[in-house]
């Protein structure tokens, strides 16, 4: 795609030491490196034995329609963000963090070679990922349905109050 050019480092991403259930397994790898999810709609990513996450380094384009993203930690929405956008956890919340989750807007039909970029604070670490569940997912991402209700209660919840008579 000419407006999301793939780089050679994402293209020589890394792949798991091991799979382990639902969880891939890097152990013992480089900060500045970039990691080799396969294309779905969130996962959480988590350092094992102490590793620390300062920065996702650069977000990769062709995955979502819009290339947009959610970050949360701790169950705390971080920002939207674009393809080419930086999170510095460090600025944000004054140390690293040791998990994360990443939440796609919404898949392309067929998206692109994925790749995230991630920053340690350490040279080397351990990173642990895995797919978000469904009820993990509707926590962040509401279906349509339960939007659209939302939004026919709030409205009708004004114009019963407008109407309603002043005694």
């Amino acid at each position: 795609v000419e407006d999301c050019p793939i780089e050679l480092d994402q293209l020589k991403s890394l792949v798991p030491d091991v799979i382990d259930g639902e969880w891939k397994r890097f152990f013992d790898v480089a900060s500045h490196k970039w990691y080799d999810p396969e294309a779905y709609m969130g996962y959480r990513i988590e350092g094992g034995n102490g590793t620390t996450f300062t920065q996702l380094e650069e977000f990769p384009c062709g995955i979502s329609a819009n290339n947009a993203f959610s970050i949360f930690t701790n169950g705390r929405k971080v920002g939207d963000f674009q393809k080419g956008d930086k999170v510095d956890f460090v600025s944000i919340f004054s140390e690293g963090v040791t998990n994360f989750d990443i939440v796609f807007k919404e898949l392309l039909e067929d998206p692109a070679q994925y790749a995230i970029l991630l920053s340690l604070a350490e040279e080397t670490g351990n990173i642990y990922m895995r797919r978000l569940t469904d009820e993990e997912l509707k926590a962040y991402v509401p279906e349509p349905g339960m939007v659209i209700g939302l939004v026919v209660a709030g409205v009708s919840g004004i114009f019963l109050r407008k109407s309603k008579p002043k005694s």
